[in-house]
């Protein structure tokens, strides 16, 4: 077994985010030192904490809760890549960057979610009366959390947007990053 000679044996129950991280980290082009580096520089790892990246990599076991949006944000992936089996890249980052550009347009417009999803699609009968009025009456909460993140939302980066988009979306909001 190849990892016969380290201390320390992979976990079943790690292997699912280790080969997540592998693969994002092959697709930021990062190597296991330059996110060790990097969660070092904003104070979340020891500095030359090389090891602890390695056994995450390796699925010896998996980083703290509170890292894990950082480790995915750096990384350019959402939570929900590491988390669910049935996450598509491609699908699921077309779906964001959907959500994305209409709440772009709900900050900028101050239409409601309805009303930019009808315009964006051409069609001004979308949604039907029952659609509509279970849509709008759930848009008050998803717009209260919106409002809380409207000031901050054109100077936050794309992934900072994904991310909130995605809490929203869980019912889990957070306030938007200071700047």
């Amino acid at each position: 077994m190849r990892d016969s000679h380290y201390r320390y044996k992979p976990k079943p129950e790690n292997q699912f985010y280790a080969s997540r991280l592998k693969q994002a980290m092959r697709d930021a082009d990062m190597r296991q030192q330059q996110l060790a580096e990097t969660l070092a520089a904003k104070g979340l790892l020891s500095k030359g904490s090389k090891s602890a990246v390695s056994n995450w990599v390796r699925g010896v076991n998996q980083p703290e809760e509170q890292l894990k949006p950082v480790i995915a944000a750096i990384l350019g992936k959402s939570m929900s890549y590491f988390t669910d089996p049935a996450w598509n890249s491609d699908h699921w980052a077309a779906v964001a960057r959907a959500l994305v550009r209409l709440v772009d347009d709900v900050v900028t417009s101050g239409e409601s979610l309805v009303e930019a999803a009808e315009r964006r699609s051409g069609d001004p009968r979308l949604f039907d009366r029952a659609e509509r009025q279970r849509l709008e009456a759930s848009q008050a909460e998803f717009a209260r959390h919106l409002r809380r993140l409207a000031p901050g939302w054109e100077a936050m980066e794309p992934q900072e947007r994904l991310a909130l988009i995605e809490s929203l979306l869980r019912g889990e909001p957070r306030e938007a990053p200071a700047r």
